[in-house]
C-alpha cells in the first residue's frame, strides 16, 4: 500500500511538471504568436531551395549564434536549434547535421520519433511575403529543465538567391518588460547577422514537431482534429 502511494504521488508530480512545462502561456497563444497553421503549401520552393537545411557560414565574436541550423518545410513549418544532444560542438556543423538528420529519418522508418528533434527543438511557422520569409518560432522549456519560461521570436530572412538567406529582423514576441526589451536591443547590437547557406539532403524529416500537436496553433480546429485522428491511426 505504501509503495502504491509513493507511485501515485510520483505520477501526480510528473503530470504536474508536464502541464507546467508543456502548456503554452496565454499571452503567447493569444497575442505574441500570431501565425496559424493551415496545412497548405507555402510555395517557398518556387523561390528558395528547401529540400535540405540552412547553416550559417561563420560564428560571431560573442560565441553562440541563433539559427545555426534551420529547416523550412513545404507546409510552412520551421525548425531551428536542433542538434545531436550528445554532440554539441560548434565544429563541422554541416557534416554533423547531415548525419544527425539521416539518423532521424532512419529511426522514423523504424517507428521511432527522435525526441531531441521533434520535442526539444525550437519549432515555428513561416509566411512568405515577396522576397522575405517571416518566421515565428518558440523555444519551450524541456521537461526537467530548471527554467519554465517560454521564449518566442519573430525573425525575417531576406532571400538573396535560391541557396542563400540573410536575417534582417529579429524581435521577441514572448511577454517582455521594458527592461527586457532594452536588454534585448543591447545584445542585438553586439550581434552581426550573417548569411545562411543551403545544404541539400536526399530526404528531409517529417514536419510534425511538438508545435503541430498544439490545437491552438491550427487555423482550423476541425482540420486539426482530423489530422490528429489520422496520426493516431498510423
Amino acid at each position: 500500500m505504501r509503495n502504491f502511494s509513493i507511485i501515485l504521488v510520483l505520477g501526480v508530480i510528473l503530470i504536474s511538471c508536464k502541464l507546467i512545462y508543456h502548456t503554452a502561456p496565454k499571452y503567447l497563444k493569444n497575442h505574441g504568436f500570431t501565425h496559424r497553421y493551415s496545412d497548405k503549401s507555402s510555395k517557398l520552393e518556387e523561390k528558395l531551395n528547401i529540400n535540405g537545411f540552412f547553416t550559417l557560414d561563420t560564428l560571431n565574436d560573442i560565441g553562440r549564434i541563433p539559427y545555426a541550423r534551420m529547416l523550412f518545410f513545404k507546409d510552412g513549418m520551421f525548425v531551428t536549434e536542433f542538434y545531436n544532444h550528445y554532440d554539441i560542438g560548434q565544429y563541422n556543423i554541416e557534416d554533423k547535421t547531415v548525419k544527425y538528420l539521416d539518423s532521424i529519418l532512419y529511426q522514423r522508418k523504424k517507428g521511432i520519433r527522435e525526441d531531441g528533434f521533434y520535442e526539444r527543438s525550437e519549432w515555428g511557422y513561416y509566411q512568405v511575403h515577396g522576397d522575405t520569409i517571416k518566421v515565428q518560432h518558440i523555444d519551450r522549456p524541456a521537461l526537467g529543465e530548471s527554467r519554465s519560461f517560454w521564449y518566442a521570436y519573430e525573425i525575417w530572412f531576406k532571400i538573396l538567391n535560391r541557396n542563400t538567406v540573410k536575417e534582417i529582423y529579429r524581435y521577441p514576441i514572448h511577454k517582455s518588460t521594458n527592461a527586457d526589451i532594452q536588454n534585448f536591443k543591447i545584445s542585438e547590437n553586439l550581434r552581426i547577422p550573417v548569411k545562411a547557406y543551403f545544404k541539400p539532403l536526399k530526404e528531409v524529416p517529417e514536419s510534425d514537431g511538438w508545435l503541430k500537436y498544439e490545437k491552438w496553433f491550427w487555423e482550423d480546429k476541425n482540420q486539426y482534429t482530423n489530422w490528429k485522428n489520422n496520426i493516431t491511426k498510423r
